[in-house]
């Protein structure tokens, strides 16, 4: 199980969205945050910290993503 700065778990499906941007945009890290900062939003990658609300986002790498992936227990 994997959780955000907020607490709230994230779907093994919105990692594999994340992992299939980044791989789209071929690039091995960046950042992962709920459109808008909204906690109820879509995730999404970023190439950048977005800091909606001042508030730092998630740093991932194409390499941890994919653990948790593997490692998702539903």
């Amino acid at each position: 199980m994997v959780k955000d700065n907020y607490g709230r778990v994230i779907r093994k499906e919105e990692l594999k969205n994340v992992v299939n941007s980044m791989s789209t945009l071929n690039v091995t890290e960046g950042y992962m945050e709920f459109a808008n900062g909204n906690n109820d939003g879509k995730l999404l990658f970023f190439e950048k910290d977005p800091k909606f609300g001042g508030a730092p986002s998630i740093k991932v790498t194409m390499g941890q993503l994919i653990s948790w992936v593997i490692q998702y227990k539903e």
